[in-house]
């Protein structure tokens, strides 16, 4: 098979095995009727194509939008709020974590970074 083929394989498996990761998280979510695909895969017709037909088998509606990126920032901070780290605009106007620092809120929420990792 020529490359391109192979390509185009793997980024189908992978396409269909994200839709499996998203229905379970949809479904515990109780949104599985109103998927709202976001970030680069909107990009990709293949990729839509994939995604939309999949869901739509494993009982699900993947919807695409044109401003996703701004779509997926709105989503990472209603998700930031509900885990209480809020992001403000602090004297110094540097974006940070409200009344402590991003290192110690990460830990909060993830535990201890492995070794050798820093966040940046």
């Amino acid at each position: 098979p020529a490359a391109a083929d192979l390509a185009r394989s793997l980024l189908v498996m992978v396409a269909q095995s994200s839709c499996v990761l998203v229905k379970e998280c949809a479904k515990a979510a109780g949104c599985l009727d109103r998927v709202f695909v976001v970030g680069g895969f909107g990009g990709n017709a293949l990729v839509r194509s994939v995604y939309a037909q999949q869901l739509s088998r494993l009982g699900g509606r993947a919807i695409f939008c044109r401003h996703s990126f701004f779509l997926g920032a709105l989503g990472s901070l209603a998700h930031s709020e509900a885990l209480g780290i809020h992001v403000v605009d602090n004297e110094d106007d540097v974006w940070g974590v409200e009344d402590g620092d991003v290192e110690a809120e990460f830990e909060r929420i993830h535990g201890t970074p492995p070794d050798g990792a820093s966040l940046i």
